[in-house]
């Protein structure tokens, strides 16, 4: 009987002390998320070596059994590696998420008093808070130019953000009263940019929860193409309500509080995000 499933000589392999490998039918085999493939397989379809099975011939684990274990030593490298780059930027993501989180609830709380109303009866209050708003803005981006160290795609996030506070602020201080037809086009270029940064934000969170929270990096990237869809809704309602005003109208409805949704999945998921790293640091 042989020593191992793939045929190879277990006692004379070199590389069986560095992956500390019990061997695959004494023992479990090499728990590298799971075991051997090879040794799997076989376990699967219940055959006590390689040799017995009549797929072997086009079979890729087979063909690959002489590699095997340099592949999965070079696996564990890899996987190491990723764990100590996980270390390395989970405080920094851990830290300024949470600040994100803050930010998000104090600038939630002064958007609230930049209604129309607002600013009809408490026009003071509502330049107030419409200065809080534009400045929490800014302190937003900055906090994207920081993360851009851990994720490139942050700094693009980053400067979106910037245009759309620039935008705030010429919106609400310069044209208080009267804003010019021209402006128009500006708010078209803000809206595109708004597009960009969640793009940019929402992909980039995701890409650096992988391994460390695999099913809300999911979640992160399901969240944009939602957050997608909710912001072409918008457009093609402003379309729609030329040609089928009821329809238009509805689109736009449906696009706005699915928008108002999204943000508060946003903020949520942001401060699980901030837990998901907290609690990496914490365990170094």
């Amino acid at each position: 009987m042989a020593e191992t499933y793939c045929g190879k000589s277990c006692t004379n392999c070199k590389a069986k002390e560095e992956l500390n490998c019990p061997g695959c039918m004494n023992g479990p085999g090499m728990p590298i998320k799971g075991d051997c493939p090879i040794a799997i397989c076989c376990r699967e379809k219940g055959h006590s070596e390689c040799a017995s099975c009549g797929l072997k011939t086009d079979c890729a684990n087979w063909k690959s059994r002489v590699s095997q274990p340099e592949f999965r030593i070079e696996k564990i490298k890899a996987e190491a590696e990723e764990k100590a780059y996980i270390s390395e930027y989970a405080p920094v993501m851990g830290k300024w998420f949470m600040i994100l989180f803050v930010f998000m609830i104090i600038s939630n709380c002064t958007f609230v008093f930049t209604s129309n109303f607002v600013h009809e009866h408490f026009p003071a209050f509502y330049e107030i808070c419409s200065i809080m708003d534009g400045i929490f803005a800014i302190l937003y981006a900055l906090v994207l130019f920081r993360l851009s160290k851990v994720h490139e795609r942050y700094s693009i996030a980053g400067i979106c953000a910037i245009i759309n506070a620039i935008y705030h602020f010429i919106e609400t201080l310069a044209f208080r009263d009267d804003t010019p037809t021209w402006f128009v086009l500006i708010s078209l270029v803000c809206y595109i940019a708004m597009i960009v940064e969640g793009y940019h934000f929402f992909n980039a969170t995701s890409d650096t929860l992988m391994g460390v929270d695999n099913m809300l990096a999911a979640k992160w990237a399901d969240l944009w193409k939602w957050y997608k869809w909710m912001m072409i809704g918008i457009v093609s309602s402003v379309l729609l309500i030329f040609l089928a005003p009821i329809i238009g109208v509805l689109v736009m409805f449906v696009s706005v509080i699915g928008i108002i949704i999204i943000d508060i999945i946003k903020f949520v998921y942001i401060f699980k995000t901030a837990k998901a790293f907290k609690k990496i640091s914490a365990a170094q």
